[in-house]
């Protein structure tokens, strides 16, 4: 059999055991819900349908959450672009995103068979990359919409992969190589961009230090600086707008050593599924522990199958005479070490924490997660040493263990949790949302906002898991504009907005009273508020101000029958006409007959939103509120307020730097 033939009966092999795994993905009708799942996938439908062919852009403006927030400025490209490009292909936007799901979640596997492959054969290369889709914890944060770093995984043991092969023989073709696949890692997810950063800082000290030639650094940086200029058309307004979005949001693993130890080595080495068994041991239930510390061990067997062989690679490791397999392997247990380190958080240890650039956003247990890779790395050097030692034993143990594997992917023992898999076709709430936001479709002011009590974290099961999300999803059913049914821990009126555990206007709702309601109602130009749980539904309903007009099993929703809604409010008198409101686009005629006033729209202020009057600009700035304000001079105009998120001179850079590359790329000899 060719060589081709047997990589593509591989891959195929993982394909099969990642449909078992996340069988029910597609097997349950509808879209997914748990966390930031359907949040993810109406922004790659609106970057589909209205970003792309109305304003010929990747990011933008979407006015129907967070009174308006920029779409794609803050986060991760590639995933939602592979939404986009198989939506394109004329599936159905649910279906699209699960089949983006699924193709990023099979590529660190595959990534890493390829790699391994050449290195270690193919049996130690296609159980290693197999059995890394058999990790709980990476399924439950796939699952739970931060599917999207995958893609970042992948490239990432491709990086390691390439600085192992190129550091001897390092020069500037091979560093611009190693800076495209950077520029992609960056587009992937800021969290493994920061883990290439290290890692490539790793290979470039280990260089250094054995060739003693340091001249060689000029390449590892050039690596760092090619990825930059590749991607500045995505980087720049994390620069450009630094200081409007929120940057202390991360946290660590614990509050203590202890806590922080201990969580690390369960994370690392996947042994979180079998602290089951503590609760029943504290109760002295031991018949129940045994059973559960059994049916756990079945469950997690690949991944601790893994740790075995990982233990087993260290060992040989410091047996190894050949320098040249040494190599890798120094370099991926470095990279091990700095992950763990920077995996614990810490610095959140510390006051001082939350305010280091970068670190103080960062979700430190993502970084042991990245760290695992190597790990996988190092279990299939053990795997490919315990192989050729010890081939009789070995053949008839693994028979047996992959019987039982196979056993339990075909009876669903290795299947994903059914919380994580769940979706709107298997949610009871589903259809009472459903028909709730056809009724408001047909029954509010078009012209209103409309405050939706977020399902995460307020309402409970059976009607729905936890941190499951059907809110976000309201636009795309009936079109209209809300407030509180996302959350994005990046932006100002995250703390306003934030609906979760029974949270209004930033408030407690046993604490707000019928005039801040109100008040707050006016300014966001909110005129329904939605209602999810007794919690709410009992206060507001006691408010006069408050019509009831909607009532089901589960929802209720509210009128500020005396609100007028409206989209602009001045310090004094104007007369206006509202002749475009579009998202990115609005244009107000204007009669002023003072000297000094300003007016305030109800939309978020962003660094993008831009005001002309006569093709002059004026200044934008923020009210108190976070709003758009804007002081407007005497007389009569028309005020042009345009979002402007792209920046030509960026485009360029890239695009100029890419050409560069393909220049350089045809010179064979450099």
């Amino acid at each position: 059999m060719k060589e081709y033939q047997k990589n593509i009966i591989a891959v195929i092999i993982i394909v099969i055991v990642g449909l078992l795994i996340f069988r029910e993905m597609f097997t349950n009708e509808g879209f997914l819900i748990k966390s930031d799942n359907p949040v993810h996938m109406i922004e790659a439908k609106y970057l589909a349908d209205e970003i792309i062919p109305e304003h010929k852009w990747i990011n933008g403006w979407y006015p129907y959450e967070y009174a308006g927030q920029p779409i794609q400025v803050y986060t991760y490209q590639l995933g939602i672009w592979l939404v986009v490009l198989i939506y394109y292909l004329g599936i159905n936007i649910f279906l699209a995103y699960k089949i983006a799901f699924f193709i990023a979640a099979l590529l660190p596997a595959i990534a890493l068979y390829f790699i391994l492959r050449k290195r270690y054969g193919i049996i130690p290369a296609l159980i290693t990359g197999t059995f890394f889709l058999f990790q709980r914890d990476y399924t439950k944060l796939y699952l739970a919409g931060m599917w999207s770093q995958a893609i970042g995984i992948a490239l990432l043991i491709i990086t390691i992969y390439l600085l192992d092969k190129y550091s001897d023989k390092i020069n500037l073709k091979r560093s611009l190589t190693l800076g495209i696949i950077f520029a992609l890692i960056i587009l992937a997810h800021p969290f493994v961009t920061i883990t290439a950063i290290y890692l490539i800082g790793t290979a470039a000290i280990i260089n250094a230090l054995k060739t003693k030639n340091y001249t060689n650094i000029k390449y590892y940086l050039l690596i760092g600086i090619t990825g930059i200029i590749l991607t500045l058309f995505y980087l720049y307004p994390y620069f450009e707008t630094s200081g409007w979005y929120l940057t202390e949001y991360g946290w660590g693993l614990g509050d203590n050593i202890i806590d922080i130890l201990y969580t690390l080595t369960g994370m690392f080495l996947g042994l979180k599924p079998h602290t089951i068994v503590f609760t029943p041991i504290i109760n002295g239930q031991y018949t129940t522990a045994i059973t559960e510390l059994v049916k756990s061990i079945y469950q997690n067997l690949p991944v601790l199958l893994i740790d075995l062989f990982f233990i087993i690679g260290l060992v040989y490791y410091r047996k190894e005479k050949n320098k040249e397999e040494k190599k890798l392997l120094y370099l991926v247990l470095i990279f091990i070490i700095i992950s763990l380190i920077l995996g614990t958080g810490f610095w959140y240890l510390f006051d001082f924490g939350r305010k280091i650039p970068l670190f103080g956003a960062a979700l430190s247990y993502r970084f042991v997660y990245y760290a695992k890779t190597g790990l996988f790395i190092i279990a299939a050097y053990g795997l490919y040493k315990t192989i050729n030692n010890h081939k009789e034993k070995i053949r008839k143990i693994s028979y047996l263990i992959l019987g039982i594997i196979i056993i339990g992917l075909i009876l669903g023992s290795y299947k994903a949790p059914e919380s994580y898999t769940e979706t709107s076709g298997t949610t009871a709430l589903y259809e009472e949302t459903i028909t709730m936001w056809k009724y408001l479709e047909h029954n509010t002011d078009k012209n209103a906002r409309i405050l939706n009590q977020n399902t995460y974290g307020n309402i409970q099961e059976p009607s729905i898991t936890y941190d499951a999300m059907l809110s976000p999803m309201a636009n795309y059913y009936n079109g209209l504009n809300y407030i509180g049914s996302w959350y994005t821990t990046v932006y100002p009126l995250e703390n306003k907005f934030n609906t979760e555990d029974n949270k209004i206007f930033g408030i407690k709702i046993e604490e707000i009273t019928e005039e801040e309601l109100k008040k707050n109602l006016e300014i966001y130009n909110a005129k329904y508020i939605i209602t999810l749980n007794n919690e709410w539904d009992n206060k507001l309903k006691n408010f006069k101000t408050l019509k009831e007009i909607y009532r089901s099993e589960n929802y209720a929703v509210y009128d500020y029958e005396t609100y007028k809604p409206e989209w602009i409010i001045s310090k004094n008198k104007i007369d206006y006409t509202i002749n475009n409101f579009n998202d990115q686009d609005i244009k107000i005629k204007i009669n002023n007959l003072h000297q000094q006033n300003n007016i305030v729209i109800k939309i978020a202020e962003h660094p993008y939103w831009k005001a002309y009057i006569n093709e002059k600009e004026i200044e934008v700035n923020s009210d108190e509120n976070k709003l758009i304000k804007i002081e407007i001079p005497e007389g009569e105009y028309e005020l042009d307020i345009k979002y402007q998120p792209r920046k030509i001179k960026y485009v360029l850079l890239s695009f100029i730097g890419l050409i560069s590359l393909i220049i350089l790329n045809r010179y064979r000899s450099i």
